[in-house]
């Protein structure tokens, strides 16, 4: 029986590493987040099935001539343990499900209340880790402006961070000059206290040698932006 039960061990084990390898590579392929409680619920069904195999499998070890058990038939302790492993599962996907939508209002909300700060054809945008991607296209936006956004979105940058900062033009803004006058040194403060920025886009502001120099002290910052940084 040991060696069973240990043989078993390992197969589980192995099981759900490549279980959760397989959740993890798709979640990358397929640039989506990655939902832990859903791989939970999953484990915990898996693990349900698996159980019930094994033990049947040591009756049948124990008791060759007993044919008591056939696949489509279940004791009463084996449908307990199913409807416990279901449940299980319902109960992960279901928060995972409240999780997600709780996820959505929050960034909605975030999304609402920026909008003004940003302005026309300003976005404020989710990566896939859940860090801020945050866009500027009008050309009224200024320091106090930036400092009124970095305010509204302190708390969720806390635990998630932002990555991308651009300054830029769309359709609406495609006649006038790429010229934010108003972004001084001054936000140069604000950009260093966001040290996950990987890439940043800030051509046209009126932001000083001296702050653009400051400003390579991020250190996940992408080549192609430092390399913008230092011909600027």
């Amino acid at each position: 029986m040991p060696s069973s039960w240990h043989g078993w061990l390992v197969r589980f084990l192995v099981v759900c590493c490549v279980w959760v390898a397989m959740s993890l590579v798709s979640s990358w392929w397929f640039e989506r987040e990655v939902r832990p409680l859903l791989l939970a619920g999953q484990i915990a069904w898996l693990s349900t099935v698996m159980g019930l195999l094994l033990r049947r499998k040591l009756i049948k070890e124990r008791e060759p001539n007993n044919t008591q058990f056939r696949w489509y038939q279940f004791s009463l302790a084996e449908m307990l343990v199913l409807v416990t492993g279901l449940a299980l599962f319902l109960f992960f996907q279901a928060a995972d499900d409240s999780q997600r939508r709780s996820t959505l209002r929050q960034r909605e909300q975030l999304q609402t209340v920026v909008s003004k700060v940003l302005g026309p054809e300003g976005r404020l945008g989710f990566e896939k880790d859940g860090s801020l991607l945050i866009s500027v296209c009008d050309r009224s936006f200024d320091d106090q402006r930036f400092a009124e956004l970095e305010s509204l979105i302190r708390d969720y940058v806390e635990s998630n961070g932002v990555s991308i900062v651009l300054f830029g033009t769309g359709p609406r803004t495609m006649g006038t000059p790429p010229r934010w006058p108003g972004v001084t040194d001054a936000s140069v403060d604000i950009l260093l206290q966001w040290q996950d920025i990987k890439m940043l886009s800030i051509q046209g502001a009126n932001i000083t040698p001296e702050g653009r120099k400051r400003l390579l002290g991020l250190e996940k910052l992408d080549e192609t932006s430092q390399a913008i940084l230092n011909r600027e």
